[in-house]
């Protein structure tokens, strides 16, 4: 019997827009360094465009998801912090903050609820919402301990690259001088490099696993599903 799989470049579509937001920051803070804004609206722009970004998207969706409030709020603390103690640097280690806060969803979701990779997986590992495949990807959660122990595995190791990726921001940015903040930020921003190369290593060492364990299930499913079953939540 062939069974669905997902399709190999589809595994890290859900990570896209933490990386894009990184990548995004960093190249318009240079570009409006370049045209003569200060540090803190250098900073402050690409955050609140990220900001607006979030909420159309939550708004055309009718529903804000956990990390787009995540997105406002360490924006909101953040940039207010920034201005308020006129201090560049904490808006320099926005991405830090961002980076501890939805790093500390990711753990807290491996022990409250389902593990948000699980989540965040579901239209990839279900090639879209296939009846059949979402139905093995559902059942795999309910009937297999090894899967459900992947999942929680997978998400912890990816909340716990959040963290080291937070805290090398903030020592990179902290341990050199005000004055050489350009420096520190493009710096800082470049421990995304550690974070991307940890969270490939991570989910390929898992995917493989949780697909081979959801084709083993799907290979139980009747090729045609009563109605109810196949929009199993």
């Amino acid at each position: 019997m062939t069974v669905a799989t997902p399709k190999k470049t589809s595994r890290f579509k859900a990570l896209l827009p933490l990386f894009g937001n990184v990548i995004v920051s960093t190249v318009l803070y240079f570009a409006l360094r370049a045209v003569g804004f200060s540090e803190i609206w250098s900073l402050a722009i690409p955050g609140i465009i990220v900001a607006i970004t979030t909420t159309v998207g939550s708004i055309r969706r009718r529903s804000l998801d956990v990390i787009g409030a995540l997105v406002i709020v360490e924006l909101a603390v953040s940039l207010g912090l920034a201005f308020v103690t006129d201090d560049p640097r904490i808006a320099a280690i926005r991405p830090a903050l961002y980076m501890l806060t939805t790093g500390a969803f990711f753990l807290f979701t491996c022990v409250v609820g389902k593990p948000v990779m699980y989540l965040l997986a579901t239209p990839m590992a279900t090639n879209g919402g296939e009846p059949r495949r979402t139905a093995a990807y559902h059942r795999a959660w309910d009937e297999e301990p090894r899967f459900r122990r992947l999942e929680r595995v997978m998400t912890a190791g990816v909340g716990l690259t959040m963290f080291l990726d937070s805290g090398l921001r903030v020592a990179i940015v902290y341990s050199s001088p005000a004055s050489d903040l350009d420096r520190s930020f493009l710096v800082s921003n470049g421990a995304a490099i550690v974070m991307v190369v940890l969270v490939v290593v991570i989910m390929f060492t898992c995917i493989p696993r949780l697909s081979k364990i959801v084709d083993q299930v799907q290979q139980r499913i009747p090729a045609e599903l009563p109605q109810d079953e196949a929009r199993t939540p």
